[in-house]
């Protein structure tokens, strides 16, 4: 059994190409992180003590400045951040338990480490 005649010679397959770059997942400093947003303040200052405060306390902390329109300029002290939402929310449920703060709120903060800092 020979090929039909019109039909081509068999070519052997191109080499596979390189393994593109730019399917991999995005590296983890840009993957979503969560923060666990403890309190805000109006001035900078005020949120730098605050966010001082927990990493004295061994948390890491970050204040990004937050324009709410009507209300000003406000500075938003975070723990974190963290890899992931279960992780954030451990931290919160510890800085309430350790007497840190009353009021915490998980938030996702898209690759944000730090601001203002």
């Amino acid at each position: 059994n020979s090929p039909p005649a019109n039909a081509s010679p068999a070519k052997p397959a191109p080499p596979a190409p390189a393994k593109p770059t730019t399917t991999e997942p995005a590296a983890p400093s840009s993957s979503p992180k969560y923060g666990v947003h403890v309190c805000s303040m109006q001035t900078e200052a005020k949120a730098q003590q605050e966010a001082a405060r927990f990493q004295a306390a061994g948390y890491p902390a970050f204040v990004p400045r937050v324009d709410l329109r009507a209300k000003g300029i406000w500075h938003r002290v975070y723990a974190g951040p963290y890899d992931d939402h279960a992780a954030a929310e451990r931290a919160a449920q510890e800085v309430r338990a350790r007497g840190l703060t009353d009021f915490t709120l998980v938030q996702r903060i898209s690759g944000r480490s730090s601001s203002g800092s």
